[in-house]
């Protein structure tokens, strides 16, 4: 939309700032709703069935967020924020509850 757009089709889109879901992040977060709206314009969204794929939360250890806590642990032991890593984090992770919605 290029700025000489009438604030009519600002309201028309489902995530302008007269949207309800711009008022309720407002309300929550702060901000004003326009604020929240243009923030909603930035937003993306990984599809349920790449979050349900290795790449992302199946796999238990070998899946991406898997090795990320793991790395994320080594990192935090090495800054002396936390005293141990453990050998897996792949317990934490499963794709259960994004295949259900798929």
């Amino acid at each position: 939309m290029s700025a000489t757009a009438p604030p009519s089709a600002t309201t028309r889109r489902p995530g302008g700032p007269d949207s309800e879901n711009a008022k309720t992040l407002a309300k929550l977060l702060g901000g004003t709703p326009s604020d929240q709206a243009s923030a909603l314009t930035n937003l993306s969204l990984v599809p349920a069935e790449v979050q349900a794929s290795t790449a992302w939360l199946a796999g238990g250890e070998g899946s991406g967020a898997g090795k990320i806590l793991k790395d994320t642990a080594e990192f935090l032991k090495e800054q002396k924020k936390i005293t141990t890593v453990l050998p897996s984090y792949g317990g934490f992770v499963t794709a259960d509850y994004v295949k259900e919605i798929r």
